[in-house]
């Protein structure tokens, strides 16, 4: 994948609705009125709960190494061990093993790696309108020995409430996504329309139903380079195409 010369550029730009309650963590203070209190970013005068694009992008990377491993085996030409680069089948690894023949693998071609920036820029997503809704949960502790309440431990859990409506867009580089020619742009286009159906949730608490979110809308903007000036078009239509096909 080149970076230094441009081909071209997609933004996706997207109004997600929260379907199940949406958890995702901050770190969070020993000291705070809330156990498990939801990520938030200061905007202005006020604290917006948001979608960091690391958590979008995490499980986007992980449904693309599920679907890989699916349809070419699991090999490191095609999906790497990306928690143990200098493993056997890690990028750093493999790198130093082929030399001069090395090639990242095609998750790593799409979403990043050790050896390759990602050509996939996912970036955070705010409530729409500012329009939001948090809730308080009170929940208790399991003991795991007696399968039952453990006594005295109470702790409370923050999270979105269904119906909240976030913005936010994904920009790809140099892949041409309207075109299923190319394993990259083949890889983006499964993994998004999984996306956009409704099938990946985001956050914690994803195993007892937490994080399920809807694509109400997308557009999708294409810019190419042509006699030195940046052209956008509209192909939102041509790329809703190009997903049914894949």
């Amino acid at each position: 994948m080149s970076f230094h010369i441009f081909n071209v550029e997609y933004i996706i730009d997207y109004d997600l609705r929260v379907v199940a309650p949406l958890a995702i963590r901050s770190a969070g203070s020993p000291y705070g009125a809330i156990d498990n209190p939801i990520v938030k970013i200061r905007y202005g005068e006020k604290e917006l709960p948001y979608i960091p694009g690391s958590s979008l992008k995490g499980v986007f990377r992980s449904e693309a190494e599920r679907y890989v491993r699916t349809i070419y085996g699991d090999t490191p030409e095609y999906v790497c061990n990306i928690l143990d680069p200098r493993g056997e089948k890690g990028e750093l690894h493999r790198k130093e093993k082929e030399e001069g023949s090395y090639r990242p693998c095609l998750v790593c071609r799409v979403f990043g790696g050790p050896t390759i920036a990602s050509s996939v820029i996912f970036h955070n997503a705010f409530p729409k309108d500012d329009h939001y809704s948090i809730s308080v949960m009170r929940r208790v502790s399991i003991n795991r020995i007696v399968n039952a309440q453990h006594p005295g431990r109470l702790f409370d859990v923050e999270f979105i409430n269904p119906g909240t409506v976030f913005t936010g867009a994904i920009t790809i580089e140099n892949i041409d996504i309207l075109s299923n020619e190319s394993k990259e742009a083949k890889l983006f286009n499964v993994v998004f329309n999984r996306f956009k159906g409704g099938f990946m949730s985001v956050g914690s608490g994803r195993s007892v139903g937490y994080g399920l979110l809807s694509v109400d809308r997308f557009n999708v903007k294409r810019i190419t380079l042509v006699d030195g000036r940046f052209i956008e078009s509209d192909v939102t239509n041509e790329y809703m195409k190009v997903i049914e096909n894949v």
